[in-house]
């Protein structure tokens, strides 16, 4: 049986995201193992029927406790130069953009033990959806542990959020669009090459 997939999406559960949960209740139907890790834990008084059996499964990663410090704190005495260099980065890249800038900065701790979680759990490959915050953890795991990762892009994570765009897309094993039109848009904003990496998978359409 193929190792487990790590899904990260902004939060969970989100009415608004069912897409999400029945491309994972779909993964799951033909063999694969999901491990679901939200950015953020929401309580909603209205949830999707399928929902209730995923929430038990959610990881909880929170922004601060002793075990996200803990893990902080072993990768910085472990790697010191690849800790900074990630803070380094992600404060550059997100620069133009007060509010992806502090949302990048708060996420790192988390990134940092998310992926401790995830190579205890054995999970062989991420796919986070929407090239914002989602994919920004995904690539901070993946430069800590070299576990792969993929990125399902939108809406305003392509047409407006941008920061840090160009690597989230370029370090990845794949990028799906969800429409033609964004396929092209990556060419168009990133280059051929982004094109070139993208599918075109559609949002609710049974194959």
């Amino acid at each position: 049986m193929p190792g487990p997939i790590a899904y990260i999406m902004s939060r969970f559960p989100n009415l608004s995201e069912t897409f999400i949960l029945r491309e994972m209740i779909e993964l799951e139907n033909n063999g694969w193992r999901i491990a679901l890790y939200p950015l953020i834990n929401q309580q909603q008084p209205v949830i999707h029927a399928a929902t209730r059996p995923w929430l038990a499964r959610a990881h909880r990663l929170p922004y601060v406790s002793r075990r996200v410090l803990a893990a902080n704190a072993r990768q910085l005495a472990r790697r010191p130069r690849l800790y900074a260099s990630l803070w380094w980065q992600i404060v550059w890249e997100n620069r133009t953009s007060l509010n992806l800038l502090a949302r990048a900065v708060a996420l790192l701790p988390k990134a940092v033990y998310a992926a401790q979680l995830m190579k205890d759990e054995g999970i062989t490959h991420i796919h986070a959806h929407y090239a914002t915050h989602p994919a920004l953890v995904a690539w901070i795991i993946h430069r800590l542990t070299q576990i792969s990762y993929s990125v399902t892009v939108h809406a305003h994570d392509i047409f407006v959020r941008r920061a840090m765009l160009a690597t989230k897309m370029r370090e990845a094993s794949f990028v799906v669009a969800i429409s033609e039109y964004n396929r092209e848009l990556l060419g168009r904003v990133l280059g051929p090459w982004a094109r070139s990496k993208a599918h075109v998978v559609h949002c609710g359409v049974m194959p």
